[in-house]
């Protein structure tokens, strides 16, 4: 298994080299393409095949590690379900499936997960509370896994920004299942790694640019949910628990807090929460006139601050203030920017005014 962990992220590179040409040729003769519209700052259709490609390749090398001493166990109730919603990530990138039918989806795949054993049983010891009823622990579970699938599915806004989030949160995944000796998710995890890190070459190209697509953004979230609420099952058998809660909480909540602050803004202002907009945390970057990939490399700076502050509060303090000060990073960075955004856009009408005055 040790030989493994090392081989298998690189064959899982490796494949994704090799295949991304092909299957991106594949998509562009069946126009399974981004096409770019007033909310996009792409000009060209861009091939959505990333996540079919990572899917595939992942697929290969953990097929590959089962002939020498890997087996998914229980954790191929995940691979089903990713598959499922691959499935109908590529049929939305194809045809623009409704809302209604994915969000029925996604909820009938948290209720199969929950089904097959993976559930969230805790609350990790925010304000004392620990064990909750089953009640709760159906309809927590039901409400993380659809919201963060499509919290993480939000963040796929500009180049390598949602596998660089993943590539760093199947990390720190993968270093709590080997704290836990749960060599199984952390193979799955660096396999992951490794083919995140070729659909980046590719995702930053100039001349061959891909996306991921839903099809990559809905699995890598299923996958790293689901994944993440295995660890916490088992956490009570770590030397100190806090530290994984509070790290577990803290690497997952940046899709999911910036999709909630969206989402209220959208809100009050009379909107339904799924109106497509530019308020997410990646445009709130892009007004500051960054290239994609250093408001990519910011935000991941601002995954691993929240990451680390997060595990560094809950192994002093104690996992609730840990939460809290996620919430205070995330609110404070978000203001800002905000704030940042506010000027820049009366600064444009102080201008468009001037000029109107002088006609």
């Amino acid at each position: 298994m040790n030989q493994l962990m090392f081989l298998i992220p690189l064959l899982s590179l490796l494949i994704i080299l090799l295949i991304l040409p092909m299957i991106r040729a594949v998509a562009l003769k069946v126009n399974l393409t981004d096409i770019p519209n007033g909310r996009k700052v792409h000009r060209q259709p861009v091939p959505l095949v990333g996540g079919i490609a990572v899917f595939v390749a992942v697929s290969l090398a953990l097929t590959f590690a089962m002939f020498h001493g890997f087996h998914l166990g229980e954790y191929v109730s995940i691979y089903l379900g990713a598959t499922v919603l691959l499935i109908m990530g590529v049929a939305d990138d194809k045809w623009d499936l409704g809302a209604s039918l994915k969000l029925l989806i996604q909820l009938t795949l948290a209720h199969y997960i929950y089904l097959q054993g993976f559930y969230i049983d805790t609350l990790l010891g925010v304000f004392g509370i620990y064990a909750i009823p089953h009640w709760l622990e159906y309809a927590l579970t039901i409400v993380v896994v659809a919201g963060v699938v499509n919290a993480f599915n939000l963040m796929d806004g500009i180049d390598g920004l949602a596998a660089s989030i993943a590539i760093f949160t199947l990390a720190m995944l993968g270093a709590f299942a080997y704290m836990l000796n749960l060599l199984n998710i952390m193979l799955i995890c660096m396999s992951i790694m490794g083919a995140l890190v070729g659909f980046l070459y590719y995702n930053f190209s100039k001349t061959r640019k891909i996306f991921m697509g839903d099809a990559g953004s809905l699995v890598l979230g299923f996958v790293m949910v689901v994944l993440a609420i295995a660890l916490l099952q088992k956490a009570e058998q770590a030397a100190r628990p806090d530290i994984m809660y509070g790290g577990v909480f803290a690497v997952m909540a940046l899709p999911v807090l910036d999709a909630l602050r969206v989402f209220k803004n959208r809100i009050r202002r009379g909107k339904s929460p799924f109106a497509a907009d530019k308020t997410h945390l990646h445009h709130l970057f892009l007004v500051t006139g960054l290239k994609h990939k250093y408001i990519t490399l910011l935000i991941a700076a601002l995954l691993v601050f929240i990451t680390l502050m997060g595990v560094l509060t809950s192994s002093l303090t104690g996992v609730t203030f840990g939460v809290q000060i996620v919430l205070l990073v995330f609110s404070l960075t978000t203001r800002i920017l905000k704030t940042k955004s506010d000027i820049q856009h009366w600064q444009v009408k102080i201008r468009e005014m001037e000029q109107q005055g002088n006609l």
